[in-house]
């Protein structure tokens, strides 16, 4: 009796086992499907809506040109990146559900044509509704005029010294020719010094793959592993930077300068755990491979400083040992994790002394023998025209050297460029365009040398006519304008309101005053 009874609990037990399994294997096995458009009219859609049930648990797929959309999860809404230049158009729409159901769709609001399709643009979202014999749901496709990330975290990022584990999503389907989905594990830093107390965030992500370095190009952008996520929070045009970073890089191709430190980044709109955090510049790290110096070794080593703040510097307080102290206002980014930083410093510091500190004893011959003075004056001429009022002394400055031991030239990097057009301290993150300090500014051009203020001048007319003309910056800007404008009412609901065509158009008329002051000054 007993041994019965353990029988029929045995093939009960393997009865439900067994239940189990083809459950699970059923699951495994649905496949995404493809819902089946047909055009409904408004009695129609209302007919569903009042019969049908609103809720129910479906994993959809929705893809545009054959791309996967992405989807705000806080909103309920998909995001299509289209570049401006190629919106506007009529786009394959494609729905897929994880059921074995039979779905369909029908446009409830939107441009549909039932002959070319579906036409998207930045002002009129497509509205869906999706359904079956016992559930309807309802999707909103809109469109974005800039690549999306998305940061997956478990918790918040509250560290600037430790990093959390993140995995990053990058989307971006403008050009055939790059990349449209990369994802890839990362660690994330909060970033900034000023703009750390900033509601708005501004991040540096350090991408992995097995717990090594992953160098990915993103955006087009050159491959690398270090990243900047730039808030753009202080900044209404959301553009200082990004124009500064392009101006420098025009400035770079133009005959004169033979150095390459280039300085790259794309507007991105941020997502973190896949809820909107708003518009942001996605830059290149600047770092030794960037600049191209000399690894590390027994032949030497690439030397990069940077100009991390405002502090006069004491050799009564100059430790040697160390890459960094409060008493003098430099770091050696590289080389890196050295016990003993004595020799780095012996061979930069007094170069970089003089340029900085003792400002009376730069002479020709100092000059000619410390820096490529190409990119001297360069750095100069750029501070000055953008009135860069955050860098005009030590502060966010990369000074690089390609090898130590090869005794070769000192270059200059401009960092930080968004305290410029007029913005300047002071104003809190609103700001003061036409203030006489911020408008007729100008520092460190000229020298104890004929040749080089004559190289200067020069130097100066000839970026004037190919670089700093308002036809070459309005076009720049236009684009800016363009890329941006639909996105930006979005970052204004969440952060700081701003009125992009307002903002933009006073660093326009800043820069026509600014340029017929430097014209004078070099004439």
């Amino acid at each position: 009796m007993i041994f019965n009874r353990k029988i029929k609990v045995f093939f009960l037990i393997l009865l439900i086992l067994i239940f189990i399994g083809i459950s699970y294997i059923s699951i495994i096995l649905t496949n995404y499907r493809s819902a089946k458009q047909v055009v409904l009219s408004k009695e129609e859609i209302l007919e569903i809506e009042k019969n049908l049930n609103g809720e129910g648990n479906y994993s959809f797929e929705i893809t545009v040109n054959k791309n996967p959309v992405f989807y705000n999860v806080v909103e309920d809404v998909a995001y299509y990146y289209l570049s401006e230049e190629n919106a506007n158009q009529y786009v394959d729409l494609n729905i897929k559900i994880a059921s074995k159901d039979k779905f369909k769709y029908a446009v409830t609001s939107g441009n549909y044509d039932e002959e070319k399709g579906f036409y998207i643009d930045f002002e009129k979202p497509i509205e869906l509704i999706i359904y079956n014999e016992e559930n309807y749901y309802k999707k909103t496709i809109k469109l974005t005029c800039v690549p999306i990330v998305n940061i997956t975290v478990g918790g918040e990022i509250t560290s600037v010294d430790s990093a959390s584990v993140v995995e990053v999503y990058a989307k971006d389907n403008s050009n055939e020719n790059i990349v449209k989905t990369t994802t890839s594990e990362a660690l994330i830093y909060l970033r900034g010094q000023t703009s750390s107390y900033y509601p708005k965030k501004q991040y540096r992500l350090k991408l992995r793959a097995n717990n090594a370095e992953n160098q990915i190009s993103l955006l087009g952008m050159e491959a690398d592993e270090d990243w900047i996520l730039d808030a753009l929070y202080s900044d209404y045009s959301k553009i200082r930077n990004k124009l500064s970073f392009d101006l420098w890089n025009e400035m770079n191709s133009v005959s004169g300068n033979t150095i390459n430190n280039d300085l790259h980044g794309e507007f991105v709109e941020v997502y973190i755990n896949h809820e909107y955090n708003g518009i942001y510049l996605l830059k290149e790290f600047l770092d030794w491979k960037k600049l191209d110096l000399d690894k590390n070794n027994e032949n030497g080593s690439g030397i990069l400083v940077k100009g991390a703040a405002y502090a006069q510097f004491s050799w009564d307080g100059y430790d040697p040992v160390k890459n960094t102290s409060m008493v003098y206002p430099f770091v050696i980014k590289y080389p890196k994790n050295q016990e003993d930083y004595t020799k780095y410093w012996d061979t930069v510091m007094p170069k970089i002394y003089t340029n900085f500190f003792d400002k009376k004893n730069i002479t020709e011959e100092y000059l000619l023998n410390t820096f490529d003075i190409y990119n001297y004056n360069d750095y100069k001429l750029l501070l000055n025209f953008i009135c860069a009022a955050d860098n005009f002394r030590e502060k966010n400055v990369f000074i690089s050297m390609k090898n130590m031991n090869e005794d070769t030239k000192l270059i200059l990097t401009p960092w930080d460029l968004d305290m410029t057009y007029g913005y300047a301290w002071g104003q809190g993150v609103t700001s003061l365009y036409e203030e006489p300090k911020n408008l007729e500014r100008v520092e460190n051009l000229w020298v104890d040398s004929e040749n080089i203020n004559n190289l200067l001048k020069d130097r100066y007319w000839q970026l004037r006519k190919e670089v700093y003309n308002m036809d070459n910056i309005n076009q720049k800007i236009d684009s800016y304008y363009n890329q941006i404008k639909y996105i930006v009412p979005r970052d204004s609901e969440k952060w700081l309101d701003t009125d992009l065509e307002v903002e933009t158009n006073k660093i326009r008329n800043w820069l026509e005053k600014r340029i017929e002051i430097l014209d004078e000054i070099f004439r």
